[in-house]
């Protein structure tokens, strides 16, 4: 993810911010989505991480520390946007960059 800012908040507070939002919504549609098959076990293996850390209330859908890096020139952004698009292709979850269908 590349989030830009200029001034205040900090960047691990738009991180909390921005992870606390999604992980809420993507919960909530998975479990008001009567199509997700497999519903039942993302809600447990979200409750059982949740359960094993005592940041959480119930749920735990991101791990729980963030690595922010600075995007200091316009050569380390390129890398950072290569190695995004390209991860999924390491990873052989698609042939292709851009190819990753979730």
């Amino acid at each position: 993810m590349i989030i830009g800012r200029h001034g205040e908040p900090n960047l691990q507070d738009i991180i909390r911010d921005i992870k606390k939002f999604t992980s809420s919504r993507i919960i909530e549609a998975i479990r008001e989505n009567p199509q997700e098959s497999r519903r039942e076990l993302f809600m447990w293996l979200f409750e059982r991480a949740g359960r094993k850390n005592s940041n959480n209330t119930k749920y735990q859908f991101w791990m729980q520390h963030n690595q922010p890096i600075g995007l200091v020139n316009e050569t380390f952004l390129y890398k950072k946007l290569d190695y995004i698009h390209m991860n999924p292709v390491g990873r052989r979850a698609c042939a292709r960059a851009g190819r990753l269908v979730i």
